[in-house]
């Protein structure tokens, strides 16, 4: 069986595209359509907790990545 699992980058889009660490969230997902999703609404929410003017500053922006999860 297989799942996915999510992790969030939070990047600057400046010169250099610097991203942070990596955010892996805990959950496995059963599906790709589910794992996007909440990636969506991870990234709002990050989004909104740094704010207009630091978003806007620093060219914030959200990458992430659904990787599949052998499960046996």
């Amino acid at each position: 069986m297989m799942k996915f699992g999510l992790i969030i980058w939070v990047c600057s889009f400046l010169q250099g595209n610097a991203c942070l660490d990596p955010m892996k969230y805990p959950i496995l997902h059963d599906s790709w359509y589910e794992c996007s999703r909440q990636a969506h609404q991870e990234s709002l929410k990050l989004i909104a907790k740094m704010g207009y003017a630091y978003v806007n500053k620093y060219n914030i922006g959200v990458k992430y990545n659904c990787e599949p999860v052998r499960i046996y």
